[in-house]
């Protein structure tokens, strides 16, 4: 997706899509021909999220004609860390599994890029998680702006694919809840305690 500062780009393969975003607020609604996704840099909690969600999908089922089916629904998490004194910390606040060649100590080497990708599939679900060391001023994910420093991101993804299934709001929500919940256990699983108590999660 392509933004001005005034508006929509349109895309050669998407054509023309909107931002709406809140103008001292962290929520914004995307909306295209075949797509409408939410999303926020700050919530108090999951059914605040599911809450807001639920009014863009009510406003959709007003349409003329309303969304008969749907074929792809998403969750995405995105995590980064940034600053040398985080990172030097990683390995308290990750599980070695993914730690991946981080957790090499070289004096004589600074490690510049790693990045792994797994998919895991979960019932009709799959869950697409991505981690790793990202130079600054880099894009290597799309989707995840760069900034100026290294960084440690761990990018979790949960979407279901599956072709003309009848659109509800109630069965959407529902289903976004069931793909937070993979997403978030799978982050419990990805961190340690430290990293929860030092970001003020629940441990």
């Amino acid at each position: 997706m392509v933004f001005g500062p005034n508006g929509p780009i349109p895309s050669a393969t998407q054509g023309v899509v909107w931002r709406m975003s809140q103008v001292e607020g962290p929520w914004t609604v995307v909306l295209a021909r075949d797509f409408v996704a939410v999303e926020t840099t700050v919530y108090s909690s999951r059914d605040e999220f599911l809450e807001k969600w639920r009014v863009v999908l009510n406003a959709l089922d007003t349409l003329d004609p309303a969304p008969a089916v749907y074929d792809r629904l998403g969750v995405r998490y995105v995590n980064r860390m940034v600053g040398n004194a985080l990172i030097d910390d990683l390995p308290k606040l990750v599980r070695r599994e993914i730690l991946g060649p981080t957790n090499i100590d070289r004096s004589d080497a600074e490690l510049v890029t790693s990045v792994s990708q797994s998919i895991f599939r979960l019932n009709s679900m799959q869950v697409k998680a991505g981690w790793g060391m990202v130079p600054g001023n880099t894009v290597i994910v799309p989707g995840i702006d760069a900034v100026a420093e290294r960084s440690w991101m761990l990018d979790i993804d949960v979407f279901t694919e599956q072709p003309s299934q009848p659109f509800s709001t109630d069965r959407v929500i529902d289903e976004t809840r069931r793909g937070a919940e993979h997403a978030y256990a799978f982050f419990r699983w990805a961190v340690l305690e430290e990293f929860l108590r030092r970001f003020g999660g629940e441990v």
